[in-house]
């Protein structure tokens, strides 16, 4: 998968929950090794929850705990597209606990508030 299929589902969150498709496209590569990694259409690392709507599916994945990095299953959430994926992750940093993401000027403010707001566990994240 190339870099330049994300750009329609990127333009479409901008419009409807105003996700800079920068900071789509930059954790999308973080998450995703380029693109390399993908499982369930979720490129964006996006945790299944119960009633969220999607199929779940299970991988072995590694969290940081205190600052280590923990192996662990976790249950990600599986869609249909690579567009459903990243309007979920629009949706999903259009909750009030990531306003500061949606308010950034620029990608790297949106991964530093991204990271502030919780959605990973990396200390690194941001800097990555």
């Amino acid at each position: 998968m190339k870099i330049e299929s994300l750009i329609p589902g990127d333009l479409l969150s901008y419009e409807k929950y105003n996700i800079l498709p920068s900071l789509t496209i930059a954790q999308a590569i973080l998450e995703k090794g380029w693109l390399q990694y993908i499982k369930g259409n979720n490129i964006l690392g996006i945790k299944w929850t119960e009633g969220c709507g999607y199929e779940v599916q299970e991988f072995n994945t590694h969290e940081f705990i205190n600052g280590v990095s923990t192996p662990m299953v976790c249950r990600f959430r599986k869609y249909d597209t690579i567009e459903d994926s990243i309007l979920d992750h629009g949706e999903l940093l259009s909750f009030s606990r990531y306003k500061s993401v949606i308010t950034s000027k620029d990608y790297k403010e949106a991964c530093q508030n991204v990271y502030n707001s919780w959605y990973c566990t990396d200390d690194e994240y941001q800097k990555n």
